[in-house]
């Protein structure tokens, strides 16, 4: 009975129509009660901020808690047609913390943050920077003047380096919810009010109000990115390429369509490396012509890649004309964005062991080839290898292939004609159910690879011979900037003229205000005699800007009272024109006296040891710690010469090289380790005695 009694009192429960359930706060423990109010929380800062003079630093603290969704929004706001620019962090307690930083325009609405694929085209992850103890984090802020920003935590380690936004008054906004704690947001002492950086803060400020109207912005230098694809289609004329075979070919299933019959394979280009292929048959076959005696392998480079409306329709064309084809995604195009997302067309690290990604692109599409040879479908036919604008503009630019246009009516067809089924469409799209996704760079893999097989440097054919003779330069100096303490701040007058004379030279990522504020840090107390000049700013190409140093050492002997001096040229540079300056004294050592230079990487090599598990971001972005700037990728240079061996050089020229707080190629700081054994050949002449 007692069983009994039991199953009913359980059936009666179950019947019970509603149950009131006291709320968590109302009937939790406090400490529960105190998280849900946590996470409803909303809290607010913000600070003024203008660097126009002088940097400007903040200390950013919070606390995460450990249980909990927490997100944190920091927002830089120039005025209302500024684009928008936000630090994110979301934390999640199984995944956690997880860095963003977002620009586009101000008026874009959320809706139109993603392209057509899905992928964001207006933030990019920031990666490897690691979660503080006890998840108490502080960052400083550093708004160099002029321009840029430095995000990082009080040992050095970057979260974020950027060369914009530009020095104009901005609000710094931070608000967070959730779980973020004890939040609080501190400025620091004013750089404009330290003893060695007042008399240049008060110039740059008499500077900017002398100037009748603002300065008109330089004309932009030689880009390294490549021009935006040609619209249509392409055919191309391949060149033979002795590659290996595919990896392998996994069936994945068949499709009926109205245009005929689909096959979707996987094919593995390397291990690990997956192209989503749609292998298709017409429905009706040619009525003889061109299309009777060939079968077309279609590749697409598009953010949507094969699946490109127009690439569809392309391929609906082809097949109604009874022309079997292959339609695959191109590297950095379609499926392979989301799949393979630690590589792109713009990686540039296979530049410095003699490749890069449009040849290894070029491989691929060669072993697609070779193995559509075998094919029972290519019997008795030609291979005809069709091009999208993206796909031949990599392919073109390696010298891989020759293309024209497509002329034929299945372009028009393309451009203006009926939609593909959809059956055809959805074929086009396999998924992640049947795709893997990498976590790493096959790129970077390959790179490395490729660098075993490399051949070292010929030590002994002379060293400017091995970087590569300069040509005449051809350029501009706009936006340098001359300063010493007597005439105070001005533009540097391309004229030479004798009143300009300067003895020290001061180059720097962020731009020529921020480079003289390094030079006076560095070398504080500045002689009273002493004049400077400013130059710099984001680097576009690598041989430009070593013209540009090398054009303003020939004219920098001098002091502030204009009396020329038979001394040699004395340069304080950071991060890549770091580099740019080593170079330039390399080719020109009887121009410079000594170099100071910090935060640059010391060493090619080292560039390619970029974590395979960082996500490189494009350089729309314009950020420094996610991948050093595209032009120092010098072409071959680990098989030619590295910097080691150009300050070896100019130590035997009587040139002084000072490499301070040296970077890898996120802009970390180096380990001790590291800093000890990156110049070894240095470190050994060090060593020797006197």
């Amino acid at each position: 009975m007692r069983g009994a009694s039991r199953l009913s009192l359980a059936l009666a429960l179950i019947a019970v129509p509603s149950v009131t359930v006291p709320s968590v706060a109302a009937s939790a423990p406090p400490a529960t009660a105190a998280r849900a109010a946590a996470t409803a929380r909303r809290d607010e800062r913000q600070l003024a901020i203008d660097a126009r003079a002088a940097p400007q630093r903040c200390d950013l603290r919070f606390t995460l808690g450990e249980e909990g969704r927490s997100d944190l929004a920091i927002e830089l706001r120039a005025g209302p047609a500024a684009p928008l620019r936000r630090l994110t962090l979301r934390f999640e307690p199984f995944e956690g913390a997880r860095w963003h930083w977002t620009v586009r325009a101000a008026d874009a609405p959320d809706d139109r943050l993603f392209d057509a694929a899905g992928r964001s085209t207006t933030a990019t992850p920031l990666t490897h920077f690691p979660e503080p103890e006890g998840l108490a984090y502080a960052l400083r802020f550093t708004f160099h003047a002029g321009g840029g920003l430095t995000v990082a935590a009080l040992d050095g380690t970057p979260l974020l380096v950027t060369t914009e936004p530009a020095g104009a008054p901005l609000t710094l906004h931070v608000a967070s919810s959730g779980a973020v704690n004890d939040l609080a947001l501190t400025a620091l002492a004013d750089d404009a009010a330290a003893p060695a950086s007042a008399p240049l803060a008060a110039a740059l400020r008499d500077f900017d109000a002398r100037a009748a109207a603002p300065a008109a912005p330089a004309a932009p230098a030689e880009s390294f990115a490549a021009p935006p694809p040609a619209p249509g289609f392409f055919v191309a004329e391949f060149a033979p390429r002795g590659v290996p075979p595919l990896f392998a070919v996994r069936p994945v299933d068949r499709r009926v369509a109205p245009e005929g019959e689909l096959e979707r394979l996987i094919l593995e280009v390397r291990p690990d490396v997956e192209v989503a292929t749609l292998l298709a048959r017409p429905k009706v076959p040619a009525r003889g012509g061109a299309a009777a005696t060939r079968i077309t392998l279609l590749a697409c480079g598009a953010p949507l890649g094969k699946s490109e409306p127009s690439a569809l329709a392309l391929q609906a064309a082809l097949l109604a004309e009874g022309e079997p084809l292959v339609a695959v995604d191109f590297l950095g195009g379609g499926e392979r964005r989301m799949n393979a997302s630690f590589d792109s067309l713009d990686d540039p690290e296979l530049r410095l062991v003699g490749s890069s990604p449009a040849e290894v692109a070029a491989d691929e599409i060669a072993q697609l080839l070779t193995w559509l040879a075998t094919r029972p479908e290519a019997t008795d036919r030609t291979a005809r290898l069709l091009l999208d604008g993206a796909a031949a503009a990599a392919l073109a630019r390696c010298g891989a292939a020759v293309c024209t246009p497509l002329t034929e009516p299945a372009a028009a067809t393309a451009v203006g004609g009926a939609a593909a089924s959809a059956t055809l469409a959805d074929a086009a799209v396999f998924g992640e159910e049947y795709l893997r996704a990498r976590y790493d760079s096959d790129l970077l893999h390959f790179a490395l690879a490729r660098q075993e097989h490399l051949e070292t440097p010929d030590r002994a054919q002379p060293l400017l011979e091995r970087m590569g003779r300069l040509e005449p330069p051809n350029l501009s100096l706009d936006g340098a900037l001359h300063f010493s303490p007597a005439s105070g701040v001005a533009p540097l007058r391309a004229d030479g003229d004798g009143g300009q004379r300067f003895g020290l030279l001061a180059l720097s990522d962020f731009g020529p205000r921020a480079a003289l504020h390094l030079a006076v840090q560095e070398l504080a107390p500045l002689p009273a005699d002493l004049a400077l000049v400013g130059f710099g700013g984001p680097l576009e190409s690598l041989d430009r800007a070593v013209q540009q140093v090398l054009t303003l050492a020939s004219a920098a002997p001098g002091g502030a009272n204009g009396a020329a001096r038979p001394i040699r040229c004395r340069v304080v540079a950071e991060g890549a024109w770091g580099v740019v300056a080593l170079l330039a004294a390399t080719h020109r050592p009887e121009l410079f006296e000594s170099l100071v230079v910090r935060d640059a990487p010391p060493s090619f090599e080292l560039l390619l040891r970029r974590p395979l598990d960082a996500v490189r971001a494009p350089p729309r972005f314009a950020l420094l710690s996610q991948g050093a700037p595209l032009p120092l990728y010098v072409e071959r240079a680990l098989a030619r010469f590295e910097l080691e061996e150009c300050v070896l050089a100019l130590r035997a020229a009587g040139v002084a090289v000072e490499w301070r707080a040296p970077v890898d190629a996120l802009r970390r700081p180096l380990s001790r380790h590291q800093r000890l054994s990156m110049w070894p050949r240095v470190r050994r002449l060090d060593l020797k005695p006197r």
